[in-house]
């Protein structure tokens, strides 16, 4: 509850006022700081709560954020006209980048500039879903024949494994790491699991385990059959090597022929896998899908996701077309999320606990990223009349029958003849079951070991969703007035977004006293790590 407040007690009439929704004056709260004003997609003060229970030990009083967008000078803007104070030095502001840390290794002795060589983004992992029944399936007759068409895409597998093996991640991967990668094809930042390897039982990270079940499950396609820890890091094109083995991933002339000759058998498949897929692929066509952009990115960002699926669709021979389309405002964006009009929906993921089940668990087919595979919708159990039973009452091969005989003009028209649709509803359903069985029943290594093996199922035989990138880079720099090193650097939760803990400066620290601060706090975390009871605050902990 301390990392993630989400679950600390609220008042009552914070969730019988549905006011509080829309007028942040209606709320109650109990941190450590109250809002003052907010102006949507422009800026929130925060004011100390001199009621919070630990007031005594909060030393801001105030906090403006300052909400920003467009090119990548940005903050510095900001920053060098004293208007903000804390400023992340975007790694694609060349110019900032070169007034105020030159090398990374041996940084210019700046003011006030705090080298983090981690963040709490880096558990946070960007993920594409397939929208397996757009919202539009419910509108007019021309949009609801398309929905039919790109449901049926999607349930096919082959198309899904496409996606995998083809999109290349390290352009947008590249926005974050170009300045870390020197000669490297392969962006540091392309993510190749769900869960990353801070998860960890007796000694043994996530990524470990998992190379360790791919092998087992016999999941490893042309990767090799004894793949490591090193083969799916982060860092390596692991789904191109998994599609065409290294020595064509690591030829461009050769890729490009091999993803002209997958496209070409992708076509042919869908055409012979539904009457509608072969309608709507003859005479060369193609299926066009949509996908958003979140207008708060920078431009540059937007341009690499905007690369990243144009270079997609150029493949020879592609029967597929992606459209990306930036929202007007960050609202927009959200309510096209919320609506399921996108048929690719770029979203992640950050765990609320250092558990795998905190990723796991929104993968299930009611899970939190439900919203964007949609699979209640295609599925029909998100109506009310037809719910899903307890995972343990009830099997898949039941669940499907119950679900398609209250539904059966909607299951005809919408489930690819081939039959993937039923086999991947039961897969995800009984993915679902012993995810929950997993995480009622196992601990330490064991639960780890059979998590891992149903991401690995999810991942490279189910291809349900599509890790992509984590937004963090190898090294952060920040310009800040904050006294660093001082409050939790933690990867889950949101202890390391508060600020209750943090001193203020009113001058910026010279550079040679934040690294004494460094050489502090590593030696106390060394000291914590060994034992948990060390330099426990003992207002928090009496």
């Amino acid at each position: 509850m301390l990392t993630y407040t989400v679950f600390a007690p609220i008042h009552d009439n914070a969730v019988s006022n549905p006011a509080v929704d829309s007028d942040f004056k209606m709320g109650y709260y109990s941190g450590a700081f109250l809002p003052k004003s907010f102006s949507i997609d422009s800026t929130i003060v925060l004011d100390k709560n001199p009621n919070y229970h630990f007031a005594s030990e909060t030393k801001i009083n105030r906090i403006r954020e300052i909400h920003t967008s467009g090119t990548v000078s940005q903050t510095r803007d900001l920053f060098e006209a004293n208007t903000i104070n804390n400023y992340l030095i975007n790694t694609n502001d060349q110019s900032g980048w070169d007034k105020y840390v030159g090398n990374a290794s041996e940084p210019i002795k700046t003011d006030g500039l705090v080298r983090y060589d981690e963040d709490a983004e880096d558990a946070y992992t960007q993920m594409l879903f397939f929208n397996f029944l757009n919202s539009s399936y419910f509108g007019d007759t021309n949009a609801k024949k398309e929905a039919i068409i790109k449901s049926k895409l999607f349930q096919f597998s082959g198309t899904r494994e496409f996606f995998f093996a083809n999109l290349d991640r390290s352009i947008w991967g590249k926005y974050y790491s170009k300045i870390f990668d020197g000669d490297r094809s392969v962006s540091s930042n392309v993510r190749n699991t769900f869960v990353p390897d801070f998860i960890k039982s007796e000694s043994k990270d996530f990524q470990t385990i998992e190379a360790e079940q791919i092998n087992s499950e016999k999941l490893y396609g042309n990767a090799g059959t004894n793949v490591k820890k090193e083969d799916i890091k982060d860092g390596e094109n692991f789904y191109s090597a998994r599609a065409y083995g290294l020595e064509i991933t690591n030829n461009s002339s050769k890729l490009k022929t091999a993803q002209s000759e997958s496209a070409k058998k992708l076509r042919e498949d869908l055409s012979s896998a539904d009457n509608d897929l072969k309608e709507a692929l003859k005479d060369g066509k193609k299926i066009t899908l949509k996908t958003y952009l979140d207008p708060s990115k920078t431009t540059d960002e937007r341009a690499a996701l905007i690369e990243m699926f144009k270079t997609f669709s150029a493949i020879e021979n592609n029967p597929i077309t992606i459209d990306v389309i930036t929202s007007r405002t960050s609202n927009e964006y959200q309510q096209m999320l919320d609506d399921g009009v996108e048929d690719l929906a770029i979203s992640g993921w950050s765990p609320d606990y250092a558990d795998a089940m905190s990723y796991s668990n929104t993968l299930k087919i009611n899970g939190d990223h439900g919203m964007h595979f949609r699979f209640g919708q295609l599925y029909q159990f998100d109506d009310s009349k037809t719910p899903l039973n307890q995972f343990d009452s009830e099997s898949a091969d039941d669940t499907f029958t119950r679900l398609k005989n209250a539904h059966k003009d909607m299951y005809n028209e919408l489930l690819i003849q081939n039959g993937e649709g039923e086999n991947l509803f039961k897969s995800r359903y009984n993915y679902s079951k012993e995810l929950v069985n997993v995480d009622e029943t196992e601990s330490g290594l064991k639960r780890n070991e059979d998590f891992a093996k149903l991401e690995a199922q999810t991942l490279y035989k189910d291809y349900f969703a599509m890790p992509l990138i984590r937004r963090s880079p190898s090294m952060t720099f920040t310009i800040t007035n904050l006294v660093p090193f001082t409050s939790s650097r933690v990867p889950y939760g949101l202890s390391a977004l508060q600020f209750g803990n943090y001193d203020f400066s009113s001058k910026l620290l010279s550079y040679d006293k934040i690294e004494d601060l460094r050489i502090a706090y590593l030696s106390k975390k060394d000291e914590v790590d060994k034992d948990k009871t060390k330099y426990r605050d003992s207002l928090a902990w009496q």
